[in-house]
């Protein structure tokens, strides 16, 4: 049985220390690549190519370090020709990954395609992208590792204000982080669905817990014990509380099944399950650091249509909310009041 766990940040507006580290992953839209035309018209590495793929996320806290970059669904029908940057809030660019096989020995690079997966980019630890153009490679959907190019292709850190550097040392402040993709090339295009920044922030946390049903399970973030009213919790991701993650609610699905950018969150049988909020805030609640809401049971149709029902008790209210995404379908989301 796969559950979930959400963490949920709450901002400095609210009057919040910063106190611990959070993990948090945020989604955000997709991109043609590049946005107008089929790309070219740069100078590598010194003038940027026009039209660059871009999209954004809100990021609720100081970010310390970025864990991995995931991108849905992208195709592009020559990979050499791509340049993943990410940019931070005060302009500051940090490269994912630089034209695979570029400059090894062609600088036409590697003439391979992304064929629509998912690729998440991890500082290290995944596969690596073709590193030389000799011979075309379509890499399959996975993990694979940051990469600044090779050979004669090396992006030159610091140009443009774009640096090589290590995923897991970029930080910057709170609010809009943005992907960005260059198309170095003519003739060949892509696009991709959305992509998905996750890493680590420093801030202090409240949780959005869900299980799948009541219960008296306990968890430990950030080595603090929470005790809850589910039966079970598992992972966690810190999210904003004016700007909690939209769900996607298939159309017609035998199960529970919600995307959060790439990772499958909700998968169950009974179509059914519960969700909680709970907050530790010792600066701002000093005679009852520990808060939570009633919990909440969430119940999809075969049809996608949503029915709740409370239990238990608790100083904060949570409840879910159906919308619908730029493509039409129906999302689901958890909103939750603080205590007074």
């Amino acid at each position: 049985m796969r559950l979930l766990r959400l963490i949920a940040l709450l901002t400095a507006s609210l009057g919040l220390a910063a106190t611990a580290s959070a993990q948090f992953c945020v989604p955000g839209g997709g991109d043609s690549i590049p946005t107008s035309g089929s790309g070219g018209f740069g100078l590598y590495p010194n003038l940027l190519p026009p039209h660059a793929a871009s999209a954004t996320v809100n990021v609720p806290g100081d970010v310390t370090s970025i864990t991995s970059v995931e991108i849905s669904g992208l195709s592009h029908s020559w990979i050499g020709d791509m340049h993943v940057v990410l940019e931070d809030p005060n302009g500051t660019r940090h490269n994912i990954f630089v034209r695979p096989g570029h400059g090894n020995p062609s600088l036409v690079g590697n003439s391979g395609d992304f064929l629509g997966g998912n690729y998440s980019f991890v500082e290290s630890g995944g596969l690596s992208l073709p590193t030389t153009s000799n011979v075309p490679i379509d890499p399959p959907a996975g993990t694979y590792n940051q990469s600044f190019d090779t050979g004669g292709g090396v992006w030159p850190s610091g140009t443009n204000n774009i640096f090589n550097t290590p995923m897991e040392s970029i930080s910057g402040p709170s609010g809009v982080w943005t992907l960005r993709i260059y198309d170095w090339a003519i003739l060949d295009h892509g696009s991709f669905e959305g992509w998905t920044l996750c890493g680590e922030t420093d801030t202090n946390e409240c949780f959005l817990a869900i299980g799948s049903g009541p219960g008296s399970a306990s968890f430990t973030p950030n080595e603090i014990t929470m005790a809850t009213q589910l039966d079970a919790v598992d992972r966690h991701y810190a999210v904003l509380q004016s700007s909690m993650p939209e769900f996607v609610i298939p159309r017609v699905s035998p199960t529970v099944n919600f995307q959060h950018g790439l990772a499958r969150l909700v998968q169950r049988p009974d179509r059914r399950f519960a969700v909680q909020v709970l907050m530790y805030n010792p600066e701002v609640f000093p005679w009852q650091p520990f808060q939570q809401s009633h919990g909440l049971l969430v119940n999809i149709d075969a049809t996608g249509q949503v029915t709740t029902a409370s239990f238990g008790q608790g100083s904060m209210n949570v409840w879910a909310q159906t919308g619908t995404n730029g493509s039409g379908e129906r999302t689901l989301r958890f909103p939750f009041s603080l205590p007074q």
